[in-house]
């Protein structure tokens, strides 16, 4: 089986839906709720806890989860528009795409939102 090829690249969270929000192939956009930006389990403790798998899930993501993920990627985290990732003298050359059955998405940092990029599949199937 081979890959499809692109030239972007495309982060892919286990190759799953995000929930049912998703599933509507019309959507334009997708507003996503607030990341969480507090609590959790310090940082140390969870570098301690990170392994690799190569056994992925067909459930969904949660739509929360996918919040946090994309915000801790290249979210804004300051009112002048700062991002969580760091940057070369304010240019940003950062795009996070993301690969679900109902096609890519980019994340949209300011509005926090996702937009359709492409209708296509391009996650790899794994049998």
């Amino acid at each position: 089986m081979t890959k499809p090829k692109l030239s972007i690249e495309i982060i892919s969270g286990a190759a799953v839906a995000a929930g049912p929000a998703l599933a509507t192939e019309t959507a334009k956009a997708i507003t996503l709720p607030p990341p969480r930006t507090k609590g959790g389990m310090p940082l140390i403790e969870t570098l301690a806890l990170r392994r690799s798998t190569r056994d992925y899930s067909d459930r969904p993501i949660p739509l929360q989860v996918l919040s946090n993920l994309l915000w801790a990627a290249f979210g804004a985290n300051r009112p002048n528009g700062d991002r969580t990732a760091p940057y070369w003298r304010h240019i940003m050359v950062i795009d996070v795409y993301l690969a679900m059955a109902d096609g890519v998405w980019i994340y949209d940092s300011k509005d926090h939102a996702l937009l359709s990029h492409s209708p296509t599949d391009l996650r790899v199937q794994l049998t």
